[in-house]
């Protein structure tokens, strides 16, 4: 890489110019340059704005608390209307249970009794309501 002298090598042009003595007498002519403008302040918080704000707030408060309202209360009356419906029409039997069974659900149910002749005679000697069991 090539170093660059300041003093010996040539200047690079820049391209812009400043009028000869304009820093001499710049602090002189910068409150000459400046106008005091009486320019029209806007503000964030101006009062028609911030009505339309409180405004709109309001609305989406109220709607999100009946639409949550209403929501709630279709679920209380649709669960209200089954229990009722269930208390009413409960005439099932062991017949309707027994349809809504598939062959997988039967073969869950499925108990393995093989309890052992020790294992009965055990629990016929120690059950308190034998008696109870066999006259019934």
């Amino acid at each position: 890489m090539k170093i660059y002298n300041l003093e010996n090598d040539p200047k690079i042009n820049s391209g812009f110019k400043v009028p000869e003595d304009y820093f001499e007498n710049f602090t002189v002519r910068l409150p000459e340059n400046t106008i005091e403008n009486n320019t029209k302040v806007i503000s964030i918080f101006s009062t028609r704005k911030l009505i339309y704000a409180v405004a709109a707030i309001f609305v989406m408060t109220c709607s999100i608390a009946f639409i949550y309202q209403y929501f709630n209360r279709s679920n209380e009356i649709e669960n209200l209307a089954l229990d009722n419906y269930i208390a009413n029409n409960a005439v099932l039997n062991d017949n309707d249970f027994a349809d809504l069974l598939t062959d997988n659900d039967i073969e869950k149910l499925k108990i393995d009794l093989n309890l052992g002749r020790k294992n009965i005679e055990f629990e016929l000697y120690h059950n308190e309501n034998l008696e109870e069991y066999l006259t019934n």
